[in-house]
C-alpha cells in the first residue's frame, strides 16, 4: 500500500503518520515509504542511441520499506516512474494508492534505439527559381532534385550531422545516397525491405498505418504494424532503427489534437517497446490492459478518445471509460 502525500518533516515522521492514519487496515498490510532513483549518468540530452533502460526493484518485507530505480539516464528513471504510476490502483474506500503484486522487479529497455512517438516534421522545398537554374545548368528537373538532395547531403555530413532522407529519394536514386543516409519509410509498404537490402538504415511510418491523420485508421492497426516484416537477417533487421508515429497540422487545433493522437500512438509505443517474442499475436488480446491505460490519461487530464471505432470518435453511451 502507497501513502504518496507525506510532508516534508522526515522519512520516519511519514511512516508513523502513515501507520497512524491507515492503523486499522494495516494488521497485515505494509506500507511503501518512498521510492530510491540512483542514475549513473547526468547527461540530460536526449539523442539517438541514448541508453533509456531501467531497473524497479518493489519489496513486500522490512520494517520500513522503499522501492529501488536504477537506470543509466534520467529517461530510464522517467520510463521507470511511469511503469510505477501504473501498477498502482487507487481505493475509494481507504483513499490510499494500493500496488498489489509486490514483490516484482522488473528489468526493461526499449527494443528499438530509435522509436519517436509523435512529431511534426518540416519539408525542404527547393529555393524559387528553380526553373532558371536548371535551364542555365543543362538540368532537367529530376536531376536538379537529386543534385540538390546530394549536395545537402554533403553539407550536413561535413558539420558532422546525422541526415535522414524521405523514401523518395531512396526510391528514385538510392544508388547515388550516402551509405550514412537514414530512409524514412513514410509512403507505404515493402520499402523497408528494400532499404536494408541496400545496407542502409531505415526508419519505419508507412502512412497507411502509423501516420495519426488517417483518421480511419484503428488502434488495432497501429498495434499490427510490425517494422521487421519480411526481414529475416539479423544483420539487415539491426538495421531498422525504429518507428515513428506522425502528427501533421491540418485539420488539427487544441480542442482535438489529444484525441487524434491517444491512445493509437500508445499502440505504437507498445510495438516499438516490447520484445517481438512478446508481443500478443492478436491485438484484442490487449484491449483490456490499453482500455486502462486510456482510463489513466483522462484521469490525468489527457483527453484520449474511446478504444471504440475510429480516431477521435466519441463514446457510445454514459459510463465507465473502460467500457466506452
Amino acid at each position: 500500500m502507497l501513502k504518496t502525500d507525506f510532508p516534508d518533516s522526515g522519512i520516519q515522521d511519514s511512516v508513523d503518520i502513515a501507520l497512524n492514519t491507515f492503523d486499522d487496515m494495516l494488521t497485515s498490510l505494509p506500507v511503501l515509504a518512498g521510492i530510491n532513483i540512483a542514475i549513473r549518468s547526468p547527461n540530460e540530452t536526449l539523442d539517438f542511441g541514448i541508453d533509456e533502460s531501467y531497473y524497479l526493484y518493489v519489496p513486500d518485507t522490512g520494517s520500513i520499506l522503499f522501492a529501488r530505480i536504477e537506470a543509466a539516464t534520467v529517461f530510464g528513471a522517467l520510463h521507470a516512474l511511469e511503469t510505477f504510476s501504473q501498477l498502482c490502483n487507487f481505493n475509494f474506500t481507504t483513499k490510499a494508492l494500493e500496488l498489489h503484486s509486490a514483490p516484482l522487479t522488473i528489468y526493461d529497455q526499449p527494443r528499438y534505439a530509435e522509436q519517436r512517438g509523435v512529431n511534426v516534421l518540416a519539408e525542404i522545398d527547393v529555393p524559387g527559381h528553380t526553373s532558371s537554374w536548371l535551364n542555365d545548368n543543362n538540368m532537367t528537373l529530376s536531376d536538379g532534385y537529386r543534385y540538390f538532395v546530394l549536395r545537402a547531403q554533403n553539407i550536413a555530413i561535413s558539420h558532422g550531422y546525422d541526415i535522414i532522407n524521405w523514401e523518395e529519394t531512396f526510391n528514385n536514386f538510392g544508388d547515388k545516397l550516402s551509405p550514412k543516409t537514414v530512409v524514412h519509410n513514410w509512403l507505404g509498404e515493402g520499402v523497408a525491405q528494400k532499404v536494408v537490402a541496400a545496407g542502409l538504415r531505415c526508419i519505419v511510418s508507412n502512412q497507411n498505418r502509423w501516420y495519426l491523420d488517417h483518421l480511419d485508421v484503428t488502434w488495432k492497426d497501429f498495434y499490427a504494424n510490425e517494422p521487421l516484416t519480411g526481414i529475416s537477417d539479423p544483420n539487415q533487421r539491426k538495421l531498422v532503427l525504429g518507428g515513428e508515429v506522425c502528427m501533421w497540422g491540418e485539420q488539427i487545433d487544441t480542442s482535438n489534437i489529444q484525441r487524434t493522437i491517444w491512445p493509437r500512438a500508445a499502440a505504437a509505443a507498445e510495438r516499438l517497446w516490447t520484445p517481438l517474442q512478446k508481443l500478443p499475436k492478436n491485438p484484442r488480446e490487449v484491449t483490456l490492459r490499453l482500455a486502462h491505460f486510456r482510463c489513466l490519461l483522462n484521469q490525468r487530464g489527457i483527453q484520449a478518445a474511446p478504444l471504440d471505432g475510429y480516431s477521435r470518435n466519441v463514446p457510445q453511451d454514459p459510463g465507465s471509460c473502460i467500457n466506452q
